[in-house]
């Protein structure tokens, strides 16, 4: 069955003046002969991948434009291929969630309170399901090893070599004269 082209919560979202935080990039890829966008966040460190349509879309928002004059734009300039309002509502909403969206509606701090602690939770998941990958220090070893450094080297030096050599050879001499 066919999506509708109209959305009956497009009226939330139509006079909002979305764009891209400053700390998000986009760049172009191409995966099994397929091009795809990827917008990285540089202040997470994650990437979110897009189609070439959600792209288009993506660049039109410059914080001047309302959704419903980007829709509107995107439908001019693909066509058949352009997304319909429930397609741009969920475009919204996963660019929301991934928080690189600005608005000019001030943020719901309660709700992004939530979100900071879902993404704690998350980590801490991801931490405990990998007992491998757990990470915590016990002491930087660069002090210590610069400080024993002098009793070392000469263990390590051409003298160090020929003493080693010479205790393996008398101890290899020692062990066969024992088995006769």
């Amino acid at each position: 069955m066919s999506e509708s082209l109209f959305s009956s919560s497009w009226y939330r979202v139509a006079q909002l003046k979305p764009r891209l935080r400053g700390h998000t990039q986009i760049h172009r890829h191409s995966y099994r002969d397929d091009v795809w966008y990827v917008l990285q966040d540089h202040l997470s460190g994650k990437f979110h991948r897009f189609s070439e349509g959600a792209n288009q879309v993506i660049g039109l928002m410059n914080g001047e434009r309302t959704v419903d004059q980007i829709w509107q734009l995107a439908a001019d300039e693909l066509g058949d291929d352009s997304p319909t309002q429930e397609e741009m509502i969920r475009l919204l909403a996963q660019l929301h969630s991934a928080d690189v969206l600005q608005s000019e509606i001030p943020p719901d701090s309660t709700e992004l309170f939530k979100r900071y602690q879902k993404q704690e939770r998350a980590r801490l998941k991801q931490r405990l399901a990998s007992p491998l990958a757990l990470r915590f220090s016990l002491f930087d070893p660069e002090r210590f090893l610069e400080r024993s450094l002098h009793l070392v080297r000469p263990i390590f030096s051409r003298t160090g070599f020929i003493l080693w050599l010479v205790i393996v050879v008398m101890v290899d001499i020692s062990s066969r004269q024992g088995h006769t």
